[in-house]
């Protein structure tokens, strides 16, 4: 969660910046998630720290920033208004379908996301998607993770049923003491 300077937007009267979700992500991240890809492109190979920064906004944040107008070809950047001139410009190069981040009993901040080869981060999440049991993976995952470099801690290895069980949990301990109380 981050503010962001949109190139040639003059800010509303009292708006102090734009914050947005910054969302850093790899490989086959989308098609894994199945966030639909809406307008332009997904990251490539091609997208490295020695080419032009790169950013894929989902459709939210598009249609708040540029209502009306094709985001593809935009520019932002990082910071707020007062953004150093030495912060890169980051073209808009594809617009994605608006996803469910921490909870699903509430909508998303609208976000932006920079490709892992121009902005790699110390800490990662790896989402694996397979036809088998998901349960049955862990061992696996443990074991390629290893072979790329057997230092890289493994933790917290949950199936996406239990990340959206673990979203509803709050809910449902309510729901229940309501029901309690009520009985």
């Amino acid at each position: 969660w981050g503010p962001i300077t949109v190139e040639g937007r003059t800010p509303a009267p009292g708006e102090a910046f734009i914050n947005t979700d910054i969302r850093v992500v790899g490989g086959d991240y989308f098609r894994t998630m199945e966030i639909p890809l809406l307008a332009g492109r997904l990251f490539t190979e091609h997208d490295t720290r020695d080419t032009d920064r790169v950013v894929v906004v989902d459709e939210p944040l598009a249609r708040q920033l540029w209502p009306g107008q094709d985001p593809l070809g935009k520019r932002v950047r990082s910071g707020g208004f007062d953004a150093s001139a030495d912060s890169p410009w980051l073209t808009v190069v594809g617009v994605v379908g608006r996803i469910k981040q921490d909870r699903l009993d509430a909508d998303s901040r609208i976000a932006l996301y920079h490709p892992h080869a121009q902005y790699p981060a110390r800490a990662m999440n790896v989402t694996v998607r397979s036809r088998s049991d998901p349960a049955n993976l862990g061992p696996s995952v443990v074991r390629e993770v290893r072979a790329l470099d057997p230092d890289l801690p493994v933790h917290a290895l949950r199936t996406m049923e239990d990340r959206v069980e673990g979203s509803l949990a709050r809910r449902r301990f309510s729901m229940l003491l309501l029901s309690l109380f009520a009985g």
